[in-house]
């Protein structure tokens, strides 16, 4: 008799009862990430780093929904460890009930519709087992797979407890870095969860006023201002494009009104003297945007404009790939920025990092 299809089924809300999960985020974020976790997670036990970077599990035995509002991580998950020899186990039918009940638990975070589609990353994972895993699935709940999947399941060997095999699944559709609000993307623009850090790097108060030099889609300052008000805010760029781009995700993010975006060179703003209590800036890398010989000038011209808009004791938090160079031209402007830290990043192969300087 042939097997029909199964509608996707209309799940009611079931609590997720497994205890064990985990989040990816750029490698060298990791204090923030804890730091986080443990303002935002209500019951958070013991936390268990990877071997490499960019990775935490642990124990959480609160409402996984909690996890759902982390700004410093790019996905979370749920994880289960299956005790059995290779993933075909998991065909059998008491780990493939557990499966589908930690499925439906994620299912309903979300409104019904919200996922539709799933894929599986595993090793093997184009091999007649995990075929066989994917007509089940598929059977089971209704979605249908496909390579960019709302539903996305990790299957490998453990990474920090037990034997056996571990099934991951992201919480939400898509990973937590892609935001809402973010409609209209640019290239180069920054990441979010690194614009959000950048943010926290400023120690932001309700009564800033704060500038951001090459603004772009307008990445760091919607970060800034769903953390908290601010007195104003100023993005600056030389691209209309780029401007455009971000007065679209300005208004999808309910902020129309409170940013004034502005065409203008980061270099030569045209702004202000010594009004600023915040300068945000996401110099130019020199391979999207720029180049080496045009940053050489850039550079040191955009530190020496942002310590003339900036007040005494401005927050100066600028990032770029460019470090050597970026080193350089903080001690050229010593006498008018103090560098009070750093943070490293790796991010898409490149090394990034994260100047914090204060206006002297």
């Amino acid at each position: 008799m042939k097997r029909e299809r199964s509608k996707p089924s209309k799940l009611k809300p079931a609590p997720i009862q497994n205890v064990f999960y985990e989040v990816e985020f750029v490698p060298g974020l990791e204090p923030f990430v804890l730091e986080e976790l443990h303002e935002k997670l209500v019951n958070l036990e013991e936390i268990y780093p990877y071997v490499k970077s960019g990775n935490f599990q642990f124990n959480f035995y609160g409402d996984p929904r909690q996890l759902l509002k982390l700004r410093s991580v790019g996905s979370a998950f749920v994880v289960k460890l299956f005790e059995v020899p290779r993933p075909l186990a998991l065909l059998g039918h008491q780990n493939f009930s557990q499966l589908l009940t930690l499925i439906e638990s994620v299912l309903s975070l979300h409104p019904e519709g919200s996922f539709k589609t799933f894929r599986i990353s595993a090793a093997g994972s184009d091999s007649p087992v995990f075929r066989r895993i994917y007509k089940e699935l598929e059977l089971s709940t209704g979605l249908i797979p496909s390579q960019d999947g709302d539903l996305f399941l990790r299957v490998r060997k453990p990474i920090v407890r037990g034997d056996g095999f571990e099934v991951s699944i992201r919480l939400t559709p898509r990973p937590l870095s892609v935001r809402p609000w973010r409609v209209c993307d640019f290239p180069g623009a920054i990441n979010s969860t690194v614009a959000y850090v950048m943010a926290r790097l400023s120690e932001p108060s309700a009564g800033d006023v704060i500038v951001n030099l090459g603004c772009g889609s307008g990445t760091i300052l919607i970060e800034r201002l769903e953390m908290l008000p601010a007195k104003a805010v100023v993005g600056v760029d030389i691209d209309p494009e780029a401007l455009a781009c971000a007065r679209r995700n300005v208004y999808a993010a309910g902020l129309t009104g409170k940013v004034d975006l502005l065409r203008g060179d980061m270099r030569s703003t045209g702004l202000n003297s010594g009004f600023a209590d915040v300068i945000y800036a996401d110099l130019p890398f020199g391979h999207i945007l720029g180049s080496h010989a045009d940053n050489i000038h850039l550079y040191p011209d955009t530190l020496k404009e942002s310590a003339r808009i900036a007040r005494e004791g401005a927050r100066g938090i600028f990032i770029t790939s460019e470090i050597r160079l970026m080193r350089k031209v903080i001690d050229l402007c010593k006498h008018l920025w103090r560098q009070e830290g750093e943070v490293r990043l790796e991010m898409d192969k490149l090394r990034l990092m994260i100047f914090v300087l204060s206006r002297l």
